[in-house]
């Protein structure tokens, strides 16, 4: 399907490539820490305590998957504790102003 074809009924097809190149344009806060943060650092977090506990839960139980197990449980209970802890203080990064705003009702609109 060509362009011409894709936007024959779009109402707004003549301002499209406007709008594209304003959005291009826009300037804006990096958020690359953001991404590390929320992406990244949990899996980090994931994939470390699991090495670190299948280590010392050696010494703890020798049945190899009991030790997978609750490898695998307490650091994806660890996970989530940093995902909960970064969440809280992702408010310091100004996630807290930029929530929607419910909409105000008007008399005129119920009736």
């Amino acid at each position: 399907m060509t362009d011409k074809e894709y936007c024959s009924n779009c109402a707004g097809a003549h301002d499209c490539k406007t709008i594209y190149e304003q959005m291009g344009k826009a300037q804006g806060p990096s958020v690359a820490k953001k991404v590390i943060v929320v992406f990244l650092l949990p899996i980090i977090v994931f994939v470390v305590c699991l090495v670190v506990l299948d280590k010392k839960l050696v010494a703890v139980t020798g049945n190899e998957h009991l030790r997978i197990l609750l490898g695998v449980l307490l650091a994806g209970l660890m996970s989530l504790v940093y995902v909960l802890i970064a969440g809280r203080m992702s408010s310091g990064w100004g996630g807290a102003q930029h929530r929607c705003q419910p909409k105000e009702t008007n008399d005129r609109d119920e009736g």
